[in-house]
């Protein structure tokens, strides 16, 4: 069922990508987040309870029945075609409007997800529907804070991708034999002049702001810059083998399986950029703010207060860092930059796969005196690496391990039936369960994810010089 959905998904998204040709930025266009607030009846609802209705459905039918099954499709095509902006088998965006008290109508959504594959660089002249395999792309969120917060993080979702764009094309068209580590400086230094830019043009003059959280994809490198307190981070999620030609025990069907926890790991994460950190907290009050910590941490978090002429403290910030907020003295744009290296990534998976299965078997398992029947080596083909950002809308109350589970189900598990868009409804709602049992209903921050596949597919990598950023 799973290549079958991929494969009409495919139909519908070149199709929808061509039509919107026209209108899509040199970059690409990116993906559009689907708001699913709970009231109205809008078509992506019901084309979300389409799909994973036919999932359901189709997991579980006849082979045999041929109408069932044409119907099935028929509306899972329909379904997929609206929601084919919003993403596919490999990629995902979605949102939630949070409540803030009054009418529901009165909400603003002030969060923002971005993902855009391929992201395009230099080969601007190409037509975005072109065939090609997917080793460029960009994606991030940005949550929205203060009186016009939306303003500020809808201006960064427009200017970081344009901006960034137009910085890697002049790294490209420079002398081609750079050293690979002087090309990384390069990147690096153009993610952190892309940020203080955005936040230099804010249309709020600085009287809101924004987090900003991104990754970008060259080739087999990874950039992530991180301004806030929004999460970006990297997993891994190592498949089974094939057992068509597997042991008697799997033909049997006696193959012992291991949790899914311990086939998804979590091996990068960005930091929170709060107040409270040494570092940040010595910028802030070396620059004239205040950082104030609470006594109870349940009553209020800490947070950093622009200090006026007169010694008062106003308007508390909750991170050190972010698009927006000139007032804040010490609160800066400027973002921390890691780089990861995915085939570095697999290989570091391969080695501590056999080492944590072994270190999961106990004396006590009927297995315990034969591990390396369940804990053999990994094929490269087994190891998939994806990318989740989020705003602390869905952080502060779902952990990365499960968010990392169910987006990795989502997006490479073929013995189930869970489409990406379908997941991210389930940990969007799942967040806004959260904040409605804290606050009795009374309040629920805005919620948005953006969720990519980064290597499944070692050839597209492999097509990709390991020692270049793929600045093509």
């Amino acid at each position: 069922m799973h290549l079958h959905r991929l494969s009409l998904l495919v139909v519908v998204a070149v199709t929808s990508i061509v039509a919107i040709v026209s209108e899509c930025p040199p970059h690409g266009c990116s993906l559009t987040a689907i708001d699913i607030a709970a009231d109205g009846s809008e078509p992506e609802k019901e084309a979300l309870a389409i799909l994973r209705k036919s999932l359901l459905k189709t997991s579980s039918s006849d082979d045999h029945d041929d109408d069932n099954s044409s119907n099935t499709s028929h509306l899972l095509q329909n379904a997929l075609e609206t929601l084919s902006l919003a993403g596919d088998d490999s990629s995902v965006t979605m949102t939630l409007r949070g409540y803030k008290g009054g009418p529901p109508e009165a909400q603003i959504n002030q969060d923002r997800a971005m993902l855009i594959r391929p992201f395009r660089i230099s080969s601007t002249e190409r037509q975005i529907a072109e065939k090609e395999p997917v080793a460029q792309q960009l994606l991030g969120v940005f949550d929205g804070h203060g009186t016009g917060g939306e303003q500020t993080s809808q201006h960064a979702l427009e200017q970081v991708p344009q901006l960034l764009a137009e910085k890697l094309k002049a790294i490209a068209e420079r002398d081609t034999d750079t050293p690979l580590h002087e090309q990384e400086e390069a990147v690096k230094q153009a993610l952190v002049e892309v940020f203080l830019e955005v936040d230099q043009t804010d249309p709020t003059k600085g009287a809101a702001g924004c987090t900003a959280t991104v990754i970008l994809q060259l080739g087999p490198k990874l950039y992530i810059a991180n301004a806030g307190d929004s999460i970006s981070f990297v997993g891994v999620y190592v498949s089974k083998k094939d057992d068509s030609a597997g042991s008697n025990d799997a033909n049997n069907g006696n193959t012992k399986e291991r949790p899914l926890q311990q086939q998804v790991r979590i091996v990068y994460e960005t930091r929170e950029d709060k107040p409270d950190l040494p570092d940040e907290h010595a910028r802030i009050t070396a620059a004239g703010g205040h950082v104030n910590i609470p006594a109870n941490p349940e009553v209020d978090v800490p947070r950093a207060y622009h200090v006026d002429k007169d010694g008062r403290l106003l308007w508390g910030l909750a991170m050190s860092r972010s698009l927006g907020d000139w007032a804040v003295q010490g609160v800066i744009a400027e973002p921390i930059v890691d780089v990861l290296d995915v085939f570095e990534i697999v290989q570091t998976a391969m080695a501590a796969h056999v080492e944590t299965c072994e270190a999961s078997i106990t004396s006590d398992d009927d297995d315990a005196d034969d591990k390396n029947k369940y804990c053999e080596a990994l094929d490269p083909s087994q190891v998939h690496i994806f990318a989740v950002s989020a705003t602390d809308g869905m952080m502060d109350e779902l952990p990365s391990n499960y968010i990392g589970s169910i987006v990795a189900r989502a997006l490479f598990d073929r013995t189930i039936q869970l489409h990406p868009l379908s997941a991210a409804k389930h940990l969007i709602l799942e967040a806004a369960k959260g904040w409605n049992r804290l606050y009795n209903g009374g309040y629920r921050d805005d919620i948005a994810i953006a969720a990519a596949i980064i290597y499944s597919d070692e050839s597209i990598l492999l097509s990709q010089s390991r020692n270049s950023n793929n600045l093509r």
